[in-house]
């Protein structure tokens, strides 16, 4: 099973691309194939991609933009969109609920024998424990795919096997950037 944390991997594609447009299934194809070089020949079960959502009534149009862009998403074969919540704070508006979804369900599907590897996409600190619970349930592994430049370096060593996500690798799941109205 595939864990994206999808703030996290728009961020760094923001900041790498200038844009957050990225074919979804390349990217699943490019993390079973990354897994499977390991030696691990498994199922791809499914692709979770974690994410918050405005509340439409605090924001219908960009609610609207962002359903869009998660319907995308859904569309592709293998893939479950899980979303929590985005509250505006006194900086900025922030995610709420998306780190404990991840948490919740990587754990309850390795308890539950669903997966025997999971492929984690983030780089939040936050989620070490998760990662070292994950690992410490009898031969579950965890294989990390982060960018260099946004990862906490303890996360990146709990991982049995890393995967940076560098520009050579993303740069053939990148779509062209939308022409704005």
């Amino acid at each position: 099973m595939t864990f994206i944390d999808g703030g996290y991997l728009r961020y760094g594609l923001k900041r790498m691309f200038g844009h957050d447009h990225i074919d979804y299934a390349k990217l699943r194809n490019h993390i079973v194939a990354v897994v499977d070089s390991q030696g691990i020949k498994s199922e791809l079960i499914r692709a979770y991609y974690y994410d918050g959502i405005v509340d439409p009534l605090v924001d219908e149009q960009e609610h609207r933009r962002q359903n869009k862009y998660f319907e995308k998403i859904r569309s592709k074969k293998s893939f479950e969109v899980r979303l929590g919540r985005v509250k505006q704070t006194q900086d900025s508006p922030r995610q709420k609920g998306v780190d404990i979804l991840i948490a919740v369900d990587m754990l309850t599907k390795a308890y539950l024998e669903h997966y025997d590897v999971a492929a984690f996409l983030g780089g939040d600190d936050d989620f070490l424990d998760l990662i070292s619970a994950v690992k410490n349930l009898a031969g579950k592994r965890v294989h990390g795919f982060y960018f260099t430049h946004n990862v906490s370096p303890d996360l990146a060593d709990c991982f049995d096997i890393e995967s940076k996500l560098t520009k050579d690798k993303l740069q053939p799941m990148m779509k062209m950037r939308p022409k704005l109205p």
